[in-house]
């Protein structure tokens, strides 16, 4: 996959590359036909066949335009590349034959080993071709063959039969790619030369790039065009393998970003972001045919302006993630012989050229290319015909939204290893439409599997079909839901597995929210043993919809069939649900409102069952309209449901007989106008014929009190059997002979769950039958106990403490505020001070010593009360800093000096510590301020006498930038090109560009004249060997080893390291300045730690130095007085010792002078000469 690892950075390896300018050569006059053979060294030859030339470069030198070089079986080792000037025709072994029938590296083969080199091949020309050779680099080098059309245009050029592998250069973050055949045509500035008739046949590139961060590209284009279709270019039968990933960008010690390999890669810098842009580039009639890719990312990247054909088949690609980039849609692409792909579309944010078409060999790899960095609003992927062998897998990295995956129009993809979303992070509006799931996932569980802790919101899935060929997979298991989810007209056959589809797999479901609708519509369901369940993991789900689904010869045994659970609102309309062998086919609990209407349901073990989990849960289900045949047991199940309204309305049971149909319903179902007989007379209207009516003028099916006489001709309609007809019994089903009604409500107390009628259900009514006639709320009975505030409830937020004493005194600080915590107990550790309020969240002084916690440094110290209980604040008496902290038993440094009451001779007289070095508590400031003198006070750093100093020089600056600037642009251009052009290391060069870009952003050149060093900077570059490159490493290992041990011995830091190597890298200090100074510390570190007088070994240091900085020429005279400086030394060895000063920070040495003293202002080596001066005086 190439997903995150590389941002599917399509066009950022359109970063990668830089022009290249490369040493030109011209050929002198020779023969027609030219004859090279290593088996003749270490002779030079004439070219003939008897005496053929020794070397490829000498027959290339010797030849004239049209010639052609016959170059025999061996191995020519070049030490550079070989650059064809003029038309040629270089011929090796293999010429003729292609590199896909013959090996690499055998006896037969023209081997051009550039090892260790740059490259091999640098054409100039046109007409030039080169044919059957077998071509290796290495790290060292970075490209094959390079086409370059800086000095004009080039045309007729082939390049045949060759392997090309190996090359594998990173130069660096911004120069890290290398390539098998480069191209391009650019003469400076912003300029282009155009390539074309380029033929590129019957080659092997593998093995690119993959050394040290090494990109690799198999062909790179540049300014190849034409505006015949195959004009530009043709690449046709070649192979390409193993082209490697490699690092863009970084910093040495850094990685790069990861970036894919590509086969073929065309590329414009019309508008280039990271370098230099040329408006006039385009590229066109490039024509890729009949390659073979194998083992790499990408197999073609193609920017063209017009005229490009990508012509492959899908069985040309072995291991290959994306099969062409059409980046503009400019080339014409033979879809039909690709499939089956994944396309994708739009502008990705590594893109930075255009909007692009993509073509994936699989759509887990598009998927991973597309929620990644892309700037769509929606995200489309299309999947073409054919089958996909693998488990499509949507795994986001962060917040996704809109993404659909749809088959292309008129197309039936095939998906076999299913569907597996894992969505660590929340999607927002996921589709699926139109695909064919074979089989599940690998886990075994789905073959549409979604596991989403971090949430999807907005699902459908829609026009799918699932065959679940008797496996034990379930098609649809979906974790993380939210907000609305579709799942319609769609095909679920043979699905033996536990569910159909479901919304609450797991017992927990972190990433679940509200559901607001789930619609079910559509599909068809046959020949699967399986469930379909819509629960929410909590609360409820708002709407649900299950319409015009057909169910036939489905469902498991003890099962049922459908399981709607949570649910308020739910319409169950025109299903057929026929020959289902489950338990039940509509299985509801906890739906408030549910309609149930026109449905033909049909050989059924039982077609509705009703429960709820809690009383009153369920407000109103109708059920109309529906037709009930060959039911084994219950049509409606719905017992225990007193507090319901359950209406069952013309229905059609299937029978004429009344008692049947009651038999068939049980539980408090509201029984209205039936069809209970076949249809005839119906005098009354009451669903009944008239030959089968029992009570005339009334409906037979109402009989309240089930005792077999319809309602309109029962004397006594009594539910509960209490002898109170159920027009005046305040209790219906539970015998009440005395009626009592403590609220007087419509409910006598046996079943009355609110015996007073405050709104408080009487099992969380701490006060059941406590004052009537008032309303809980917040400020009525704030702890929703039932209790009245006002008079019943003494401890109104139920934290334990009272809200006042019998004398009415306030004893809970927190109690009747609204916002106050409630339902929490009080008590020594969550409530020190006993004032009802909770200190991890209400109290803002838990100790209430007056002083808030944020101030409070013992924000719980310890709570004093006087005898009558009030607690003692804080004062200057009792806490002399006011830090929150008791003096004497909790503030260890009463006075907040910093220095603790045992060490402080001062404790009750706050010091700053500025003023205390010696650290006893007292302020002992040594001198005023005022009483400095104007040289102190600069040294000091005082704002005045510096401005004093600096005003006048900052004048003056001003003055002359501006006289430089208008004088000497000129001159600072051409001092800079002698810097260039005097370099002798890339390092130089390295140094002249960045002190030109300092020149330029300071303003003192041009750009014209800026841009004018940096390309005279670019043309030397590569006058400098890998020699030099390799010297200029060796010295940075060297300094590295330095700094290290510089570091373990204590002289510098890490940080400070660091910024040496930035001044090394930008070219400010070589690596040998550092070296040689950090040898030299090291050095006198290692001579300051031997056992000797400290005085002594300080002086022989300087001594040292004062050597190291004798000029030559000076030499003898200095030396001389030198030496008789170190003999003065020895003498000088028996004075007072002093430690090595050298090493001191300027305040050790301040508190020497002190201690003996002598004055302390000056610069530190001023301190250090003093301290000597005073040692050597005795």
């Amino acid at each position: 996959m190439i997903g995150s690892k590389r941002v599917l950075a399509f066009a950022l390896v359109s970063l990668l590359f830089l022009s290249v300018s490369l040493p030109m050569s011209s050929a002198t006059q020779g023969r027609s036909e030219i004859y090279v053979d290593v088996a003749n060294c270490p002779n030079f030859g004439d070219g003939s066949v008897e005496d053929p030339y020794c070397t490829i470069a000498d027959a290339v030198i010797a030849s004239s335009p049209s010639d052609t070089i016959w170059v025999n079986a061996g191995t020519y080792e070049l030490t550079g590349s070989i650059t064809i000037s003029h038309p040629l025709s270089l011929k090796g072994a293999g010429s003729g034959q292609s590199a896909l029938v013959r090996s690499a590296g055998g006896l037969g083969e023209t081997i051009v080993d550039i090892e260790q080199t740059s490259g091999g091949f640098l054409i100039q020309s046109s007409l030039v071709s080169i044919d059957g050779f077998d071509i290796r680099g290495d790290e060292s080098t970075r490209w094959g063959i390079y086409v370059s059309g800086a000095q004009g245009n080039l045309s007729d050029i082939e390049i045949n039969n060759n392997f090309i592998h190996g090359m594998a250069k990173r130069v660096d973050g911004a120069r890290s790619t290398s390539w098998g055949i480069l191209t391009d045509a650019k003469p400076g500035g912003t300029a282009t030369n155009t390539i074309d008739g380029l033929e590129i046949r019957g080659n092997e590139i593998y093995d690119i790039g993959g050394v040290g961060g090494s990109i690799g590209l198999g062909i790179s284009l540049h300014e190849v065009h034409s505006l015949n279709e195959g004009g530009g270019a043709l690449i046709e039968n070649n192979r390409f393998a193993d082209i490697h990933d490699g690092l863009w960008g970084g910093l040495p010690g850094v990685d790069g970003l990861p970036t894919p390999g590509m086969a073929i890669f065309a590329h414009e810098q019309v508008n280039w972001n990271f370098g230099t842009s040329y408006p006039d580039d385009q590229q066109g009639g490039v024509t890729v045919q009949n390659n073979l890719y194998e083992r790499l990312d990408v197999g073609a990247a193609l920017q063209l302006t017009d005229g490009g054909v990508f012509n492959e088949d899908n069985s040309n690609f072995n291991d290959v993630g994306v099969y062409m980039i059409n980046v503009g849609d400019s080339t014409t692409v033979e879809e039909t012989k690709l499939e089956p792909y994944a396309k994708t579309g739009g502008k990705n944010l590594s893109l930075l050229i255009g909007e692009s078409t993509a073509y994936f060999s699989s759509a887990s790899e598009a998927v991973a290319h597309t929620v990644v960095a892309s700037q769509n609003s929606w995200f489309t992927i299309e999947l073409s015909d054919g089958v996909f062998d693998e488990i499509l897998t949507i795994s986001n990295s962060e917040i996704l939204a809109n993404l659909m995956l749809k088959a292309e129009e008129g197309a039936s993809p095939e998906i076999v290893g299913g569907v597996n979303v894992q969505a660590t992070y929340l999607i927002q509006n996921l589709t699926f439409d139109g695909l064919t799931l074979d089989g599940g996932t690998s886990s075994g569980q789905s073959m549409f599997h979604i596991n989403a802790p971090g949430g999807i919101s907005d699902l459908t899935i829609k026009n799918m079909v699932f065959n679940g060929n008797s496996s034990s997979s379930s098609a649809i298991i979906a974790s993380g839901l939210r907000e609305d989810v579709e799942i319609s007209n769609n095909e679920f056959n043979d699905i033996d597995g536990n569910f159909i589809f479901t919304t609450t797999p797991n017992a927990v479901d972190t990433g679940a929210g509200q559901l607001s609708s789930v619609d079910f519509s559509g599909n068809i369901i046959s020949d699967s043993a399986s469930t379909i369940r819509i629960k929410p993991v909590n609360g409820l789900i708002s709407q649900t919809t299950i319409l015009n689904n057909q169910f036939s010869n489905s469902g498991a045994n003890g099962v049922p069939m459908l399981i709607l659970d949570s649910i308020g609102s739910i319409a169950i309309q025109d299903n057929i649900m026929s020959n289902l062998t489950s338990s039940v086919a509509i299985d509801m609990t906890d739906v408030r409102f549910a309609t149930i209407s026109d449905n033909n349901m049909s050989e059924l073990v039982q077609a509705i069952s009703i429960s709820q989990s809690s009383p009153n849960t369920i407000d109103t289900i109708t059920v109309t309209d529906n037709i009930f045949t060959t039911i084994d047991q219950l049509v409606i199940d719905a017992p225990l449901l007193t507090s319901a309204d359950i209406v069952a309305e013309d229905n059609w049971f299937g029978t004429t007989n009344m008692s049947s149909i009651l038999e068939s319903i049980d539980g408090d179902v509201l029984v209205q106008d039936q069809w209970y007989s076949w249809p005839g007379e119906d005098s009354d209207g009451d669903g009944w014929s008239d030959t089968y009516d029992i009570c005339n003028g009334f409906n037979d099916a109402l009989d309240s009190d089930f005792d077999g006489i319809p309602d309109g001709c029962d004397p006594l309609n009594d539910r509960d059997g209490d002898l109170v007809g159920d027009t005046f019994d305040n209790c219906l089903d539970i015998e009440n002979t005395d009626q009592d009604n403590y609220d007087n409500d419509m409910y006598g107390d046996l079943c009355d769950d609110d015996d007073d009628g405050d709104g408080v259900l009487d099992e969380n009514d701490s006060c059941p039958k406590g004052n009537k006639g008032w309303t809980p709320t917040l400020l009525t009975d704030y702890d929703n106990d039932g209790c009245w505030d006002f008079s019943e409830d003494l401890d109104d937020d139920n934290d334990g403490v009272n809200d006042r004493d019998v004398n009415g005194n306030v004893l809970d600080g927190c109690s009747a505020s609204i916002g106050s915590l409630k339902n929490w107990i009080s008590n020594e550790t969550n409530d020190i001070d006993g004032d009802g309020c909770l200190d991890s969240v209400e109290d803002d002084d838990d100790d209430a010593d007056g002083l808030n916690d944020d101030e409070d440094a013992c924000p719980q110290g310890e709570v004093i009360r006087t005898n009558d209980g009030l607690i003692v604040p804080i004062d200057i008496s009792n806490d002399m800093d006011l830090d929150g902290c008791r003096d004497g038993a909790e503030d260890d440094d009463d006075d907040g000096d910093g220095v603790l009451d045992e060490f402080d001779l001062c404790p009750e007289l706050w010091t700053e510590t500025l003023n205390d070095l010696d650290k006893d508590g007292c302020d002992d400031a040594i001198k005023a301020a005022e009483d400095e003198t104007f040289f102190e006070q600069l040294l000091a750093g005082e704002i005045t006498a510096i401005g004093i100093i600096l005003i006048p020089i900052v004048l003056l600056l001003v003055v002359g930038q501006r006289t430089l600037i208008l004088t000497g642009r000129g001159k600072q251009k051409k001092k800079m090109m002698d810097i260039v052009a005097s370099a002798t290391n890339p390092l130089q060069l390295r140094r002249a560009a960045n002190q030109a870009t300092s020149l330029f952003e300071a303003g003192i050149i041009s750009n014209r004249q800026f841009q004018q060093i940096i390309s005279e900077i670019e043309d030397r570059k590569f006058e400098f060997d890998d020699d030099d490159v390799l010297m200029e490493q060796k010295e940075n290992d060297e300094l590295a080893s330095v700094m290290e041990k510089a570091v373990s011995l204590g002289l510098t830091t890490d940080a400070a390291t660091k910024r040496m190597f930035l001044h090394v890298q930008a070219g400010r200090f070589s690596p040998g300045h550092y070296i040689d100074l950090w040898n030299r510390r090291i050095a006198d570190h290692t001579f300051d730690n031997t056992p000797t007088k400290p005085v002594s070994e300080n002086k022989r240091k300087r001594v040292r130095r004062k050597q190291e900085t004798v000029a030559n020429e000076d030499a003898e005279d200095i030396v001389e007085m030198i030496n008789a400086e170190i003999e003065n030394v020895e003498e000088d060895s028996t004075k007072p010792e002093l430690p090595d000063l050298d090493t001191m920070t300027k305040k050790e040495l301040t508190d020497l002078l002190k201690e003996r003293d002598l004055p302390v202002s000056g610069k530190k080596s001023e301190l250090i000469d003093r301290l000597i001066k005073w040692a050597e005086e005795g």
